[in-house]
This record gives structure tokens, sequence and C-alpha cells, in this order.
């Protein structure tokens, strides 16, 4: 039974599914939710081990030439941090399909006004796959 790729949805399933056995959860240095703590304040023995880490990184002088232009950028967001760090290195002027993993992404008062933005069905690789080819043929249907 899935998440559905949120910590609040995983911690509801896992207090549905109450189990003896020790949780670990692993996660980036950047997380939300607080899973493993408030595993422990429902009485479940869980910890944490921090197994990734994502690290802001300069946009390239390509991308700040194609957010600056006229054609359509695809944006594919996969967190809200990931959305900050995007707006923070540039204000884009190009027509922008974003692709948002979650609603918490589209929500995250980070992205620009004026843009076209799909929220994946599914928050997952192929979610994200099927919002970004929604978001080719607008970006198609907006040059012609």
């Amino acid at each position: 039974m899935p998440a559905n790729g949120d910590a609040e949805a995983l911690f509801q399933l896992i207090c549905q599914h109450r189990s003896s056995q020790p949780l670990l959860h692993m996660r980036g240095t950047h997380s939300t939710g607080a899973l493993a703590q408030r595993l422990q304040e429902a009485g479940f023995r869980a910890g944490e081990c921090v197994v990734y880490s994502q690290e802001r990184q300069p946009l390239s002088a390509d991308a700040l030439t194609l957010l600056s232009g006229v054609c359509p950028v695809i944006v594919p967001l996969f967190s809200p941090r990931s959305a900050r760090a995007l707006f923070d290195q540039v204000q884009p002027t190009a027509p922008l399909c974003i692709a948002a993993i979650s609603g918490a992404v589209a929500q995250t008062g980070h992205l620009p006004s004026h843009h076209s933005l799909r929220v994946a069905k599914t928050p997952d690789v192929q979610g994200m796959l099927d919002a970004v080819c929604d978001l080719w043929q607008l970006a198609l249907a907006l040059e012609a």
C-alpha cells in the first residue's frame, strides 16, 4: 500500500499498520515532516539516517540564457527547496511550463506568477514524466 509520496501520508500508513519492529527513516540532509521523531512520539522504535545531500548549484550560463529568453522552458521541480534555489537565482522572462512533483511544490510561494503548471498525478518518476510530456505539448503549442 503506497504512502503517496509525502511524510504525512507515510506517517499515517505506518500508524495504521503497527509493527513492533524497529524503523529507520533514510532521508536527505534537508527533509520535512520530522518522521522519525513523530514515530517515536507515537510509540514506535524509530531512528533516522541521512543518506544523501542535495547541494545547491549555480545555474549554468546556458540555463540563465534560456530562462531569460522568450521561448518556453519546461522546469521540473522536485521539492519546495529546489523551487526556492532556482528562483532565488533568476527572475525568468521565458514562458515557464512547471512540472511540480507535489502540491507542496506548487504552493511554495516561490513560483513566478506567470507560468503553466502541472502537478504530477503521482509523486514519482512516472508522474513527473507524464507531467513533463503534457507540458511538452503545451510548449509546442505556445511556440506555434
